[in-house]
């Protein structure tokens, strides 16, 4: 009896370490997921980016993928935050600018 108790202890012990194993493994999987979809997302935009000229965007696929970005962008400056609707574009080019240099 005191075996049988002994091996139920080591057993659920056992069980205990793969769910925490397991749980591990998704978490990670779950990032891993994370990451290739930035990486697709990525290899699709940045050629977009250097050379709008040479890449096809005929359903503006594309630019409204940039569009959103440069939205949340503005949107994330604290000068800007109260009034990102009634900016300019020659404002934004100048504040990048800026920045660059």
């Amino acid at each position: 009896m005191e075996r049988a108790s002994a091996d139920f202890e080591r057993d659920t012990n056992l069980l205990k370490q793969v769910r925490q194993q397991v749980a591990a493994l998704a978490e990670m999987k779950g990032r891993y997921d994370k990451e290739i979809e930035n990486m697709e997302w990525a290899a699709k935009v940045l050629p977009f980016l250097s050379d709008p000229d040479k890449v096809s965007d005929d359903d503006f696929s594309l630019i409204s993928i940039v569009l959103n970005c440069v939205n949340k962008w503005i949107q994330l400056q604290p000068e800007w935050r109260l009034r990102w609707y009634s900016l300019r574009w020659d404002e934004i080019k100048n504040y990048v600018v800026s920045k660059r240099a």
